[in-house]
């Protein structure tokens, strides 16, 4: 591990959240039992957001967003639920913004984070249709990025491209970002039925990463940005992570989605 002892926060929901001098403690909640990464690495950083709205509501481009702190029943958009699909968070200066989800595929998720000085970081997280609740806490307001994919596409390898020419990573590895192995954006990964899928970040400031368990005969999406200033990205046992969006902020080299 880099730079120090790995805090772990697992169980994500109605948590009690304990930050100490340079990362964070635990915290543990009604999203399963407390768990952590299998693997060894490194970690990193994320991205940048829209505009502000209520669960099902529309920021300044007409997509549903979701606000920073509660807890949302999962459904089409309307009346308090959330909408499934691919949300993204920039995250709040020098707070732990943390992020849980509920549902019968899941069996536990654990989430990590040490930081260095002031910082800063965003996330990405995909709720899925069978998803049941959402829960949020000490965020920026979540803004839809893109649906949930019907498919994975064709299986590349990290730095070639998918079915759609889009960039894809193999689902296990050590990706040196800053050597452009791995090109930055939002990238999604449909998981592996039985297999935890773990993934971990590398950034200049702060190491973070979230591992889901899936109930016995299932499997658990996932989805992360990787920024330009990430140095490395980790991955295990996950499926093949398939681009589906440019950073937020910048146009990517593939446009968005």
């Amino acid at each position: 591990m880099r730079n120090g002892t790995r805090s772990i926060i697992a169980a994500l929901s109605a948590l009690t959240l304990a930050i100490t001098a340079g990362g964070v403690a635990s915290a543990q909640g009604l999203f399963g039992s407390a768990g952590g990464f299998g693997s060894a690495g490194g970690f990193g950083s994320i991205g940048a957001i829209g505009s502000l709205g209520g669960a099902g509501s529309s920021g300044s481009l007409g997509k549903p967003t979701i606000p920073g702190d509660g807890t949302f029943p999962v459904g089409n958009g309307l009346f308090g639920t959330v909408k499934p699909g691919i949300y993204q968070n920039p995250g709040l200066p020098d707070t732990v913004c943390i992020a849980g989800r509920a549902g019968p595929t899941i069996a536990n998720q654990s989430f990590f984070l040490n930081t260095f000085g002031p910082f800063q970081y965003g996330t990405a997280v995909i709720i899925e249709p069978t998803d049941t609740e959402f829960f949020t806490a000490s965020c920026a307001t979540w803004e839809w990025v893109a649906p949930v994919p019907h498919s994975t596409g064709s299986v590349g390898s990290s730095g070639s491209s998918g079915s759609l020419g889009k960039p894809t990573i193999e689902g296990t590895g050590v990706f040196d970002v800053a050597a452009g192995e791995v090109e930055p954006g939002i990238y999604q990964n449909p998981g592996l039925i039985d297999q935890d899928c773990s993934w971990e970040r590398v950034g200049p400031n702060f190491e973070t990463g979230y591992s889901y368990e899936p109930e016995p005969g299932e499997q658990v999406a996932s989805a992360v940005i990787i920024e330009p200033t990430d140095t490395e990205f980790i991955t295990t046992d996950c499926a093949t992570w398939k681009w589906v969006a440019p950073v937020p902020g910048s146009t990517g080299s593939l446009g968005s989605s």
